[in-house]
């Protein structure tokens, strides 16, 4: 699939410019992407996007898809504890996500961040299982209320999006390593 026509990518500050040379070329060497339906992302204005999850490989297969793709920056949601792992929580941070504190009562503090953000026009990423999902055959959980919460309180599109592929690379739970070759992302 080829980039939307016409739709400028946002500048980046240099927490996000390392993201995108490091990352995205990593990504697209180690993944078969392809992706369909950017055209569905709007071009600008708030929107929460619903992604399944399969992987920890999930965020930089999204990344390309949303920058590369659909030229939209996403702020994503992210469990609070990813913040700790050194260099990782100063990128996550410097880079604007959004930190989640599951099942804590400073959720509601993420809650109120992500739904300013979307208010503001910027697109937000949310897992609604709120965990990599732990079905054997990678099927989606239950999903946790925060989409529909935030969707209520920011008024704004939710879009679905499906990944699959990664889980095939990177099987958290399995605790599966296989890089090469090359699997399909879609």
């Amino acid at each position: 699939m080829r980039a939307v026509e016409n739709r400028r990518r946002p500048k980046l500050n240099v927490w996000l410019w390392i993201v995108r040379v490091i990352v995205y070329p990593a990504v697209s060497w180690l993944f078969k992407l392809r992706f369909r339906g950017a055209e569905n992302i709007p071009a600008k204005g708030g929107a929460i996007v619903a992604l399944n999850h399969v992987s920890y490989a999930d965020f930089g297969t999204s990344i390309n898809f949303f920058y590369g793709y659909s030229a939209r920056l996403p702020r994503f949601m992210v469990k609070s504890s990813v913040f700790k792992v050194f260099f990782v929580g100063r990128l996550l941070s410097s880079c604007g996500q959004i930190a989640v504190d599951r099942g804590a009562a400073t959720a509601a503090e993420s809650l109120k961040a992500a739904v300013e953000a979307a208010e503001s026009g910027e697109m937000i990423v949310i897992y609604p299982e709120g965990t990599v999902t732990r079905d054997p055959d990678w099927w989606p959980m239950v999903a946790k209320t925060g989409v529909a919460r935030l969707a209520l309180a920011a008024d704004v599109p939710v879009i679905p999006v499906a990944v699959w592929g990664p889980q095939f690379a990177v099987d958290k739970y399995n605790k599966k390593y296989d890089l090469f070759p090359r699997k399909p992302v879609t």
